[in-house]
C-alpha cells in the first residue's frame, strides 16, 4: 500500500505528463471514486476502452476492509466484490496501474492483497533520528533563526529529543516554535529556547494549573520515568 504524500505526487504528475502526451483522451487519474457500487462500475467500465490508465485509490480500507461472516450483504461487502471481479478483467493489452494508499492494512480483505490484485505493498515507517535530523532541516530553512544558531546542529539536537515524529509532527513543532517566538516579541529570531518550549507543549501538552491533582510522590516517579525515556533515546543509536 502507499501513503498519498510520498508516492502520488511524484508519481501523478510524470505519469499525467507522459500520457496526456501520448493518449491525452486515456489517462484515468481520480480520487476515492470508489464510493458507490454504481461509480465503480462506471469508472471501470470506462477503464475498458483505455489502452493506458492510472488509478490512485485512497484510504482503501473504507472499501477494502474484510468482508464480514454473517450471512447480510453489506454494501461495502457488494462494492469490494465488484472490486475484485474489475481488477480481474483487466486484459493484457491494457496498461493498467493500480495504486493504493491506507494507514491501515491490517485490515484490508485478504483477496485484495494477492499477487495478481496488488503485487507489492510498501510500509512506509517513522523515520529514524538521521531522517528526522534532514526533515528539521528542510522546515527549519523558512524560518528566521536567531544568528547564534547553527541550522545543522539544531536539526541534530531536535531529531534526538523528538524520537516516533513523523513529517507533519517535526513541521507542526517548527511553527509552534515560531510562534512561542513571536509571542515573545523577540527581535532576534526564533532561538533554542523557542523549540524546547515547542517540543514540551508539542509532546506533554499546555502546562497545567492544577497543581493538587498529583501528589509530590506521584511527581517524583513520574518524572524518575521520564528521565529514564531521555537517557534510553541518548544512548540508544536510533533515538
Amino acid at each position: 500500500m502507499y501513503t498519498r504524500d510520498l508516492f502520488e505526487t511524484p508519481i501523478h504528475p510524470n505519469a499525467y505528463i507522459f500520457f496526456f502526451l501520448s493518449f491525452p483522451f486515456l489517462l484515468v487519474c481520480m480520487h476515492s471514486f470508489f464510493l458507490s457500487f454504481l461509480c465503480l462500475v462506471a469508472c471501470c467500465g470506462r477503464l475498458s476502452v483505455c489502452v493506458a490508465a492510472i488509478i490512485f485509490i485512497d484510504e482503501i480500507d473504507s472499501v477494502g476492509a474484510k468482508r464480514s461472516t454473517s450471512f447480510g450483504n453489506s454494501e461495502r461487502d457488494n462494492t469490494l466484490n465488484q472490486l475484485l471481479v474489475e481488477m480481474d478483467g483487466f486484459t493484457p493489452d491494457q496498461t493498467v496501474v493500480v495504486l493504493a494508499g491506507t494507514n491501515r492494512d491490517d485490515l484490508l480483505d485478504d483477496a485484495l492483497k494477492r499477487p495478481g490484485r496488488f503485487d507489492r505493498i510498501i510500509q512506509i515507517k517513522r523515520p529514524d533520528v538521521k531522517e528526522r535530523k534532514e526533515i528539521f532541516k528542510v522546515h527549519l530553512k523558512p524560518l528566521k533563526l536567531s544568528t547564534s544558531i547553527d541550522p545543522s546542529a539544531l536539526a541534530g539536537r531536535m531529531a534526538a529529543l523528538t524520537p516516533g515524529f513523523v513529517g507533519a509532527d517535526i513541521a507542526n513543532l517548527c511553527n509552534e516554535a515560531a510562534i512561542q517566538a513571536a509571542r515573545r516579541r523577540s527581535k532576534l529570531g526564533v532561538e533554542q529556547q523557542d523549540f524546547e518550549t515547542a517540543t514540551e507543549r508539542t509532546i506533554a501538552g499546555l502546562p497545567s494549573s492544577m497543581k493538587d491533582l498529583l501528589s509530590p510522590q506521584q511527581r517524583r516517579a513520574i518524572a524518575f520515568h521520564e528521565c529514564g525515556h531521555a537517557i534510553a533515546g541518548w544512548f540508544l543509536q536510533h533515538g
